[in-house]
């Protein structure tokens, strides 16, 4: 015997459709007397008229096919834990999306303490890969990926305060280690490319010619050591301007990596080259 479910919505032009969950109500495998093994299945269909969620509109129908096992231990007792695995294989009604098919993975943990008073306990956790084609996620960028974009602008000027704080012996704060953090956690899921498109301002040479500015902002006659070389760089590397020495001295870094002397700066090669190898 099987339970069946049914779910079904509607988002403005997108229709959701969830069917046929099967789970049986015997497992699988019993292994003792507290862990049983269950066969999980779903499917699910979606419609919808802008795959990409651009201004060029895509219609498209998917679905998927998830087959997986869930592992039940202690479900009678007051301490129960269930692990779910599944596989979902996605597949699209054109030829033309035959690039963006593919499998995504899930995992889930439950554990549950009840004891039968008035407290009850329960921790969940999941990881589950919602898409894995580069193509689909760039051209429909979501949410999530917008407010990662977000934080790791936000890691980047602290990257550059930290960096002027330490030069004058300031220790770093823990907001902004935190910040760099997360900023570093962002670059190591997120594509280079995506980065350099959805936050081309804290662009790596960008953020040294910042970091280079911030040195000078005090002492301008002062040479700055390239601590690779252990040699001073070029001045002319270096945009000398009082404008962007102010905004450095006055911790504006966020307003000094905007400013449109950077850009005329870097787009020199010879510039933008000798930038890129430095690492400060």
């Amino acid at each position: 015997m099987s339970r069946f479910l049914i779910a079904a919505s509607a988002l403005t032009v997108t229709t959701l459709v969830q069917g046929a969950n099967w789970v049986p109500t015997s497992p699988l495998v019993q292994i003792g007397n507290d862990c049983d093994l269950f066969f999980d299945a779903s499917t699910y269909l979606e419609v919808t008229d802008n795959l990409y969620s651009g201004a060029t509109k895509t219609s498209a129908t998917q679905w998927l096919v998830t087959p997986g096992l869930s592992l039940e231990y202690g479900k009678d007792s007051a301490l129960s834990v269930e692990f779910k695995a599944s596989r979902s294989l996605v597949h699209f009604n054109g030829s033309q999306f035959a690039g963006l098919e593919d499998d995504r993975d899930a995992l889930s943990l439950g554990v549950t303490y009840a004891d039968g008073g008035p407290l009850k306990l329960s921790l969940n956790s999941s990881y589950r890969v919602t898409a894995r084609n580069d193509d689909l996620q760039m051209q429909g960028v979501s949410g999530s990926v917008i407010g990662a974009t977000l934080v790791h602008h936000s890691g980047s000027i602290a990257e550059v305060r930290a960096y002027s704080e330490k030069s004058i012996g300031v220790p770093e704060t823990t907001p902004d280690g935190f910040s760099q953090k997360l900023k570093s956690s962002i670059e190591a899921e997120i594509p280079e490319s995506w980065l350099k498109t959805l936050d081309p301002l804290t662009e790596p040479s960008r953020l040294v010619l910042a970091k280079l500015i911030t040195d000078q902002a005090d002492s301008p006659l002062k040479p700055v050591i390239n601590p690779q070389t252990g040699q001073p760089i070029p001045r002319a590397v270096i945009v000398s301007d009082p404008e962007l020495q102010n905004l450095a001295r006055e911790g504006n870094y966020g307003t000094l990596l905007r400013h449109p002397l950077l850009t005329k700066a870097l787009a020199d090669p010879q510039v933008k080259k000798l930038l890129t190898d430095l690492s400060l």
